[in-house]
């Protein structure tokens, strides 16, 4: 039995499709290049080699800047760490950690889900212990060294 290809809107050919999206491509830095020469761009200048872009503009209506204000409101105001650690209870997320040398779960979630907190967001221990006041730079560096590893990542994404 002979399957029909899927009806798509873009040509299922590689080396046309790609075609294709190289002339688009030049068309509109054509269109962007010749717009630059003649400074019709919006917001945007070309003088001597150096663009600038000028910073957008706010441009929300009044209505959706009130809908914003009335829906954050209704937002509970919780801590990051708070909502790691129901996201553990649930998942036991912290279980998949293992000390390095013993392969025990570590005794102190809450410095646990700040490390890895703090490796996710790229902040670093110093700055995290500054900021979440509960958990020590001590126990973070700790934590991180024996708990926090690529492999124990890896254990943790299918929870």
């Amino acid at each position: 039995m002979q399957k029909e290809p899927l009806p798509l809107d873009v040509d299922a050919h590689l080396p046309s499709y790609m075609a294709e999206c190289r002339q688009r491509l030049e068309d509109n830095l054509t269109t962007v290049a010749a717009k630059a020469r003649e400074k019709t761009l919006p917001d945007v200048t070309l003088a001597d080699g150096e663009l600038r872009i000028a910073p957008l503009r706010k441009n929300a209506p009044e209505s959706a800047e009130v809908f914003a204000e009335k829906a954050y409101a209704l937002m509970p105001h919780v801590k990051i760490t708070e909502l790691l650690a129901e996201v553990d209870q649930w998942t036991n997320l912290g279980d998949r950690f293992l000390h390095l040398r013993t392969q025990a779960p570590p005794k102190n979630r809450q410095a646990l889900l700040t490390a890895v907190l703090a490796d996710g967001i790229n902040l670093g221990l110093t700055r995290m212990s500054e900021a979440c006041h509960e958990t020590t730079w001590r126990q973070l560096s700790w934590t991180a060294d024996w708990h926090v590893r690529e492999e124990c990542y890896v254990q943790a994404l299918p929870a």
